[in-house]
């Protein structure tokens, strides 16, 4: 008796593979972001999902190596020293169009943003990056903004709106903050080592911030209260510790207005903020 063969299963048509989702693994990217916490998430992440990375630590940088190497898409913070994601992606972009640049054709950008605003995904938008992120970051809003940028630019479709990336809501709260611990847990891939390094580096990130905060204040440096306002804000974000991230916008916004008396009372307000998470994450680190 000849024994049964198994079927096998047809092959994909081409027009089931044409809008197939497009594979990250093996994914090069290359991620410009100055703050080592960030990084520290966002690596682990992109492992998960089976990608490489090599990281800058500015736009600038960005520029010369997105020249110099091959990669598959840029994972772009905005505010960083030197030259900011926002004119790096505009600089990339011409280079693009111009045919001057080492590298050929259109390199996929995602935007990694402090903030889920619907006006910063438009600045994002408009300087042609092809989808916008906001801290904190998980591992499904990664991996949607990923395959997204990928297809918009694989379709062509570079100045198409990209749609914003919901931000994942807090599974636990702890010492009665609006610290999620747990998701930070969740996106470091429960690696209980790279969990203490990440409290250690926060801690150490907020203490600086906070001291050259202070120092702006004092020096009524808008520049520098600006920036550091928003480097804190993004560590923060990192750890969904909301009513931390608006005091830090709100400081922002006082040190653009020159309100150093409004600066100074918000800077009070945020201190105690800061040595609970301090205090949470010292549990780890």
């Amino acid at each position: 008796m000849t024994p049964m063969s198994t079927p096998t299963p047809p092959a994909p048509s081409r027009d089931q593979a044409a809008h197939a989702p497009p594979s990250l693994q093996g994914l090069r990217v290359l991620l410009a972001d100055d703050q080592v916490i960030n990084v520290m998430i966002l690596r682990k992440l992109l492992t998960q999902l089976g990608c490489s990375l090599e990281r800058v630590e500015n736009g600038e940088q960005a520029i010369e190596r997105w020249q110099q190497g091959h990669f598959d898409l840029i994972l772009m913070d905005l505010q960083m020293p030197v030259l900011g994601g926002l004119e790096a992606t505009r600089r990339i972009r011409e280079l693009e169009r111009t045919g001057t640049g080492a590298r050929t054709g259109h390199v996929p950008i995602v935007a990694v943003t402090a903030s889920g605003l619907e006006q910063d995904r438009e600045r994002c938008l408009a300087a042609d990056m092809d989808a916008h992120l906001a801290r904190p970051v998980a591992l499904e809003q990664l991996e949607q903004a990923l395959r997204s940028a990928l297809c918009r630019a694989g379709s062509g479709r570079q100045v198409q709106p990209a749609e914003a990336v919901p931000t994942t809501p807090p599974l636990a709260l702890d010492l009665a903050l609006d610290l999620d611990l747990e998701q930070l847990r969740s996106n470091l891939d429960h690696d209980q080592e790279l969990l203490r390094e990440f409290a250690t580096a926060m801690r150490r990130e907020m203490q600086q911030r906070l001291q050259r905060l202070q120092q702006a204040a004092q020096a009524a440096d808008t520049a520098q209260a600006c920036a550091q306002a928003h480097a804190l804000r993004g560590g923060l974000g990192c750890v969904g510790a909301a009513q931390a991230v608006t005091l830090t916008r709100a400081l922002e916004h006082s040190a653009a207005a020159g309100d150093w008396n409004r600066f100074q009372q918000e800077l009070v307000q945020l201190q105690p903020w800061l040595q609970a998470i301090e205090s949470a994450l010292a549990v780890h680190g």
